[in-house]
């Protein structure tokens, strides 16, 4: 079974000579299975949250595609407090229980590198420190726990797998930069160390060793 975001190309051989449509409804097929799969491996709360999640991103998706241009920026604001809300009202615990497993942990951090982007997220070493007084402190103390911990490799995992050729812009760089610029505005090393590490290895791997780790 795939990761999510697999692509075309890596429909299973016996399978290429059909039309590219029926390649699709093949892939479509089996990310629905994983997906389910998952699903059912988590507790009722990790799974209310998991759905809280994705509905907030639907809704968000579909209103900005009826939306003009003008509107975007504005838009993007009202995103970041949706988003900031959704994570206010589940408090501590609840994101500690979402954070426990992979799955539910990929899904908050496919919405944490959203807020990074509208934070004004940009990959490079001398941008300004991550403000963080939108959330109380237990939620970067959460996430900075997270990183630190075994379930960060696995749930990075499970994103789409970095290409050489488009390395900065593959969802998993984009949340280890989110994370790596969080570690910096907290100011702590062990978080950053984790991160960078977990970067170091899985550039290796997608066969890229110009990674600076900042």
């Amino acid at each position: 079974m795939r990761l999510r975001g697999q692509s075309q190309k890596d429909v299973p051989p016996q399978f290429l000579d059909l039309p590219d449509e029926e390649q699709e409804q093949i892939l479509d097929t089996e990310e629905a299975a994983w997906d389910a799969w998952w699903l059912a491996h988590l507790t009722p709360e990790q799974r209310e949250a998991t759905y809280e999640l994705q509905d907030l991103q639907n809704a968000q998706a579909i209103r900005a595609n009826q939306l003009p241009e003008s509107q975007y920026a504005e838009d993007d604001v009202r995103e970041l407090k949706e988003d900031y809300e959704l994570f206010t009202r589940w408090g501590p615990e609840k994101l500690h229980q979402v954070l426990e497993n992979w799955w539910s942990a990929k899904e908050f951090l496919g919405v944490l590198r959203d807020i990074w982007f509208a934070e004004g997220g940009v990959p490079i070493a001398d941008k300004p420190a991550w403000k963080l007084s939108a959330m109380p402190s237990w939620f970067w103390e959460e996430i900075a726990q997270f990183a630190k911990g075994p379930n960060l490799e696995p749930a990075i995992a499970i994103f789409p797998p970095v290409r050489p050729i488009a390395i900065a812009f593959s969802p998993q760089s984009q949340v280890l930069y989110a994370l790596n610029d969080l570690a910096r505005a907290l100011h702590d090393q062990k978080m950053h160390d984790a991160v960078y590490t977990l970067t170091k290895q899985i550039y290796a791997a997608a066969g890229f060793s110009g990674h600076s780790g900042d």
